[in-house]
């Protein structure tokens, strides 16, 4: 490479340095400005390290939040929306939307999350205990502690509820 092919490329570099992301900077940012010109000017270059690539951190909301949140759903009467929140698996394994929908909205006036405690996590699977007080059409109130199994989906980058057992 000509000098003037590498004088040229260490000014389009630092003119194109700073809309660089952070990782391909970092190789030209850790050399001090002579140690780059001696690479440009006597093509005495230093050789990058091998540097491991940083793991893709995904922000997963709790899941604790995804419970309260299907609940919320239920008590502003967006069944759709809280049927959504359930896997698959769990959907097939119900009665259908219709009776799921039916129960919700005939049975139920509302229902206060009373808290929440995660057992476990990981990046795929959570499980949650939930103390519930639901206030029945009847104006009866039942109180109850469910836990659930929450699956990650990557589509919608959303928790589902998987299962839901009683305790």
């Amino acid at each position: 490479m000509t000098i003037a092919s590498r004088i040229t490329l260490f000014l389009s570099l630092c003119i194109l340095g700073s809309s660089l992301s952070s990782c391909e900077a970092a190789f030209l940012l850790e050399y001090p400005l002579e140690k780059i010109l001696d690479c440009v000017l006597f093509d005495e270059c230093p050789q990058p390290r091998n540097v491991e690539p940083k793991p893709h951190i995904i922000y997963r909301p709790p899941a604790e939040q995804a419970v309260s949140d299907y609940y919320s759903n239920i008590n502003s009467s967006n069944y759709q929306t809280s049927w959504r929140s359930l896997s698959s698996h769990f959907q097939e394994n119900s009665t259908g939307y219709s009776s799921y929908k039916h129960w919700w909205d005939k049975q139920v006036k509302r229902v206060d999350v009373l808290n929440t405690y995660r057992i476990s996590a990981n990046s795929y699977y959570s499980t949650v205990d939930v103390r519930l007080r639901y206030l029945m059409s009847s104006n009866r109130e039942i109180e109850q502690i469910l836990r659930f199994n929450l699956i990650w989906d990557k589509h919608t980058s959303c928790w589902l509820i998987n299962s839901i057992e009683r305790l």
